[in-house]
């Protein structure tokens, strides 16, 4: 239902930078399998150098869009703008979220 519109805002976001590169897959279900997605729009933002990454579901709008574009620049950097209590916090989450 929104993989179209997910799919274009990527195409926009990419576009700003030759430094954003933007990979599209479809049905690939290796890569489904990967992520653990499947059969709905996910948004990935990965670094070069680290395997943190940020995944979004669903269609980007509002608040969303704003942290995405943060998102891309706190991984482009290799860290975040959090606090050290935040950080030692999220540490202790055992589960995926």
């Amino acid at each position: 239902q929104y993989h179209q519109y997910t799919e274009e805002i990527a195409k926009e976001i990419s576009a700003l930078s030759d430094r954003i590169k933007l990979t599209i897959y479809k049905g690939d279900l290796e890569k489904e399998k990967e992520y653990g997605v499947k059969n709905i729009s996910a948004l990935f933002i990965e670094g070069k150098n680290t395997s943190k990454n940020v995944v979004y579901y669903g269609m980007p709008s509002g608040h969303e869009f704003s942290s995405i574009l943060e998102d891309i620049v706190n991984v482009s950097k290799g860290e975040t703008d959090l606090s050290l209590k935040i950080k030692e916090t999220v540490k202790k989450i055992s589960s995926n979220v």
